[in-house]
């Protein structure tokens, strides 16, 4: 392969861009929509917020199930 085949195929690889920046750049470089530099800032992607999200709920439920169980129990002494 030449230089100018190497050339072509760099510009036919996919482009992304940051979910939090705008800046479109090569898709390896991302992990689940965000850039490296967005990263290194400590921002994370869509699926990562849905999975804390997630989690979040669980805790809240189980928080709100452990209150009414006290309730429940207070109340029938």
């Amino acid at each position: 392969m030449n230089i100018l085949g190497a050339m072509a195929e760099v510009g036919r690889e996919e482009k992304e861009a940051c979910c939090h920046c705008g800046k479109v750049w090569y898709k390896e470089h991302h992990r689940d929509g965000v850039c490296r530099q967005c990263q290194s800032l400590g921002r994370v992607g869509p699926q990562e917020l849905a999975r804390r999200k997630r989690s979040m709920l669980t805790y809240l439920i189980a928080v709100i199930v452990i209150f009414l169980v006290l309730i429940v129990s207070a109340i029938f002494k």
